[in-house]
């Protein structure tokens, strides 16, 4: 990602968030707007298939990085056509601590 990163300038970085964070918005509204009747997880996962080719792909993990709770370490095309939540966790940073609850019940769930 650091690499991915240098390669744009602020003002593209700028660019990115901004448009991930409006075409999050849209999920949430369609989500929100859906009703009784909306199949959730297939709106989600036709949002996800039109999301693919639109952002651009992050770069492969560094070999050095740690790995827990997987058998060998993750690569990019490991992941190919999977939903992923990538927790980048501190032990000091409090923020990091409060998303704990809700990353077990994912797990729990999925």
């Amino acid at each position: 990602l650091d690499s991915l990163l240098q390669e744009m300038s602020m003002e593209q970085y700028e660019d990115l968030c901004m448009r991930l964070y409006w075409d999050c918005q849209k999920l949430l509204t369609k989500l929100a707007e859906g009703g009784p009747d909306l199949d959730r997880k297939q709106c989600i996962i036709s949002w996800l298939v039109t999301q693919g080719t639109k952002y651009p792909r992050i770069p492969e993990f560094k070999p050095e990085y740690s790995w827990y709770n997987v058998s060998t370490p993750l690569t990019v095309d490991r992941l190919e056509g999977l939903i992923s939540v990538l927790d980048f966790f501190t032990y000091c940073c409090i923020n990091c601590m409060h998303i704990l609850p809700d990353l077990e019940r994912l797990e729990e769930n999925w």
